[in-house]
């Protein structure tokens, strides 16, 4: 392998093209936010996807220097493998936990025990309350067997405090008294 064989394969996310669908606007009390990844497959090869890794961070100013050099929010990795043959698409229905109680029951399959019900609704009242950033970013990334990047998307999602609704674009508040 030649010297640019070298850097094209540095750079090479495996011919594969992901996309992503979730909703515009959570709240972190829903517990679970409903994505879903459509994986396609190369025009002539087949691949295999080995994984897929999903997070959901905050999308501010400061955020942006953050984001180089680690992965700071919430994350799951999808463990695959996923088989494409040449031009194949196929979807990935992930239910992305949001609270402990979700987490703990995906992980288990049981059902969580009732004070970590109740400490998990307390955090996510309290992040609803005190968050300062309105907006947080969902990426998925794609790890292609034999592919020496990693390829990625992202969308900006609402991230919509105790009466507030809707995605940012229209809608607006509620209030009490």
């Amino acid at each position: 392998m030649g010297f640019f064989d070298g850097i094209k394969k540095a750079f090479d996310t495996g011919g594969v093209e992901l996309g992503l669908v979730v909703p515009k606007a959570f709240r972190w009390s829903d517990a679970e936010l409903p994505v879903t990844v459509t994986l396609g497959g190369h025009k002539t090869e087949a691949r295999t996807v080995t994984q897929l890794e999903l997070w959901l961070r905050e999308d501010d100013d400061d955020s942006q220097d953050r984001r180089r050099g680690h992965r700071e929010g919430v994350r799951m990795t999808v463990q695959g493998p996923f088989e494409l043959a040449p031009g194949e698409e196929r979807t990935v229905e992930v239910a992305f936990a949001l609270t402990a109680v979700a987490g703990a029951a995906a992980i288990s399959g049981a059902e969580p025990p009732a004070w970590l019900k109740a400490v998990s609704g307390a955090a996510a009242a309290l992040s609803e309350a005190t968050r300062e950033t309105p907006w947080c970013l969902f990426s998925v990334e794609a790890t292609v067997e034999g592919a020496g990047a990693r390829k990625t998307v992202s969308r900006r999602l609402k991230n919509n405090r105790l009466g507030e609704f809707g995605d940012g674009r229209v809608g607006g508040t509620v209030s009490l008294g």
